[in-house]
């Protein structure tokens, strides 16, 4: 027998080891199972496909047994498991405000809106049900999007994992709880350990057994304590998250397989394509259905410069494709990079239109007749300020952000007053920003196997302490973290004895080891750069650290809210902006653009970021531009053509 699983995120040289642990147990029991990132034709005869996302409409589909098709939405999912007696935290999807008042009795004073397009707590928020209630939401769709009581006593998620009634696995996600603004991004990234109780697991395994019959296979629970009590109160049955099992590999090989040889014997009982296909038209579920798209078998690593990319990202080894294309556009004429942002860009402000409510009226006479962007009318576009991030950023976000763009994840910007927000990205927008992070390195002389030391916040990449994305390079060199408690003094000995090439720091940080470095001479040590971010660089810190740690600073100008907007030049102590991911204005107290060798604020469109689009968002940061920007054929010192900024003069953030 075969098993197919096809996932668009699989794309990697070597299976990940929970499919590579399963291959062989299925083959002791005679399964052949075949795991790819595209559909091909001759999938369309195996015993079972699964779809790690739904599968676009294909003749030869029709009469194959298939699972991962979205025919159920977030409310008909926790209808399957109140149909069950599954332990469902209480919810409605009502018609107006007062059927929301009627069934909400009882639930307190606010409640969880939860939109059926939202993913990884995108597009969920707290509805208050008291003195500060709002007008019913506009958007909101009975029978799709849902009202939930909220669970206070305990932020955590219980999540238990399983297919077709098998448990296949569970541990907690330590969530925050929803009252805080930034309640989305979490710092803790560990999972730690849960056995559910038995009643449980029984309650789970019955609603997965039920959701077969409805194409549901892999489905994700999430549940939250009330009391002695838990609650579901998700059910992921599509793009389900597989972080778990870079901790679980062999338990989640083991179970899965087990699952899979189970379905396997009552395959039977399985729907085929066509008719789920039709149940996702009914359910109003087919805009999902068409998610795994063709790929061609391969693509070239210099793609033409006039197709926009935003198409191909985060194909097989589409960030390296990006990546290799900067190094052309970079050194373009400035008609010719305008020419090529404006075709990555449209696309982009056509979804903003079409998917997001807060730029439905601000955009719309952005687009001719034809469909077209007239870019004579950009300076008409209100600027979008950090009080709409702050305070509508329901209203900013994607009704639709396409699965070939990634998941959604959740970072925290600081408002001007001090107090958190919250920014959501697609897998897009993050991977357009570590190549430009990588052209950084690239522009600085950093060797991808040489090592580096950090004093900012940890982070890690695929798991690993490393500075070098995977897309970039096989040996990737390891970064180094200081204590954060050391003394500047401290960091500095222990720099000394490290052996690394280049230092991640604010330029305070960098400016406290240059002044320990001048008091004590003998225990200078060099740095080939030092990267900073997060604040100015004064040419007083650029000079101790020249002086007295033998190394130039690399400043990137960066905002959480957009991406890397400008890096320092390699032959001098101006800005390149980031042209190729992001628009980049300098404008008036009016929203104008200012003249050459003018000061204004800095205006940002982050092209990439299709799950919570910010058009002309303000930064409040103030910058100069250059005197005189580059003409046809004139190249910065550095050969590079990309506009320039020659002093920041205020960042606020």
């Amino acid at each position: 027998m075969k098993v197919v699983i096809v996932d668009c995120n699989c794309h990697r040289p070597a299976h990940h080891r929970v499919f590579a642990e399963m291959m062989p147990r299925l083959a002791r029991s005679g399964v052949e199972l075949v795991v790819a990132d595209q559909w091909r034709k001759e999938f369309a005869s195996a015993d079972l496909v699964v779809g790690a996302d739904p599968i676009a409409d294909r003749d030869e589909l029709s009469k194959t047994r298939i699972l991962g098709q979205r025919t159920l939405n977030r409310f008909t999912r926790l209808q399957v498991a109140t149909e069950q007696n599954g332990p469902v935290a209480r919810y409605c999807s009502p018609a107006s405000d007062e059927e929301l008042t009627a069934a909400s009795r009882g639930w307190g004073d606010v409640a969880v809106l939860k939109y059926d397009w939202s993913s990884r707590r995108n597009g969920v928020f707290l509805w208050p049900l008291a003195e500060s209630r709002k007008p019913f939401p506009a958007d909101f769709k009975s029978g799709t999007d849902l009202f939930m009581e909220f669970l206070p006593e305990d932020p955590a998620t219980y999540k238990i994992d399983a297919f077709d009634g098998q448990i296949l696995g569970s541990w907690i996600l330590p969530t925050r709880n929803m009252t805080l603004p930034d309640w989305q991004v979490i710092s803790d990234q560990k999972s730690y350990s849960f056995e559910p109780p038995e009643n449980l697991n029984r309650a789970i395994a019955k609603v997965s057994l039920a959701l077969l019959r409805h194409g549901a296979g892999y489905t994700s629970f999430d549940l939250m304590r009330s009391g002695d009590e838990f609650r579901i109160i998700e059910m992921n049955t599509c793009g389900v998250g597989t972080g778990i099992w870079q901790d679980q590999p062999l338990h989640y090989a083991e179970t899965y397989a087990k699952a899979l040889l189970q379905t396997l014997e009552r395959r039977d009982t399985i729907p085929v394509f066509a008719d789920l296909r039709a149940r996702a038209a009914e359910a109003n579920s087919d805009q999902a259905v068409a998610v795994v798209l063709d790929r061609p078998e391969q693509t070239s690593l210099s793609p033409d410069l006039s197709q926009p990319v935003a198409e191909t990202v985060l194909a097989d080894s589409a960030e390296l494709r990006f990546y290799n294309r900067l190094t052309d556009t970079e050194r373009l004429a400035p008609k010719r990079l305008t020419k090529i942002i404006r075709s990555n860009a449209e696309p982009f402000l056509r979804h903003a239109f079409e998917t997001s409510p807060f730029y439905r009226d601000r955009l719309s006479m952005l687009f001719s007749q034809g469909g077209s962007v007239d870019w004579d009318r950009w300076e008409d576009i209100p600027l979008t300020t950090e009080d709409d991030v702050a305070t509508n950023r329901d209203l900013l976000l994607s009704r639709h952000t396409d699965a070939l763009h990634g998941a959604v994840v959740h970072c925290s910007a600081l408002h001007s007053s001090g107090r958190p927000m919250t920014v959501s990205k697609s897998t897009l927008q993050l991977a357009s920003e570590s190549c430009i992070e990588a052209r950084l390195f690239r522009w600085f002389g950093i060797k991808a196997n040489e090592a580096m030391a950090s004093l900012l916040p940890e982070i890690t990449r695929d798991g690993e302490a490393t500075w070098v994305p995977k897309w970039l390079a096989l040996q990737r060199g390891p970064l180094l973290y200081a204590d954060t408690d050391m003394s500047a003094l401290d960091r500095l000995r222990w720099l000394g004895k490290s052996g690394v090439a280049a230092l991640r720091a604010l330029p305070s940080q960098a400016h406290a080891l240059a002044a320990a470095a001048a008091e004590n001479p003998e225990l200078k040590t060099t740095f080939t750069v030092i990267f900073t971010e997060g604040e100015i660089v004064t040419a007083q810190t650029r000079d101790l650290c020249r002086e007295h740690l033998g190394s130039r600073i690399a400043d990137t100008y960066r905002r959480v809210e957009a991406a890397p907007i400008a890096l320092q030049c390699p032959a001098s102590d101006i800005y390149h902006m980031q042209s190729e991911i992001c628009i980049v204005e300098v404008v008036d107290d009016n929203g104008h653009a200012t003249s050459p060798g003018g000061t204004g604020q800095v205006v940002v469109t982050p092209f990439y970021n299709y799950a919570m689009p910010l058009v002309r968002y303000a930064t409040g940061d103030i910058v100069e531009l250059a005197a005189r920007p580059f003409g046809l054929g004139d190249r910065c010192a550095c050969g590079k053509s990309l506009p320039v900024i020659q002093h920041i003069h205020k960042r606020q953030g």
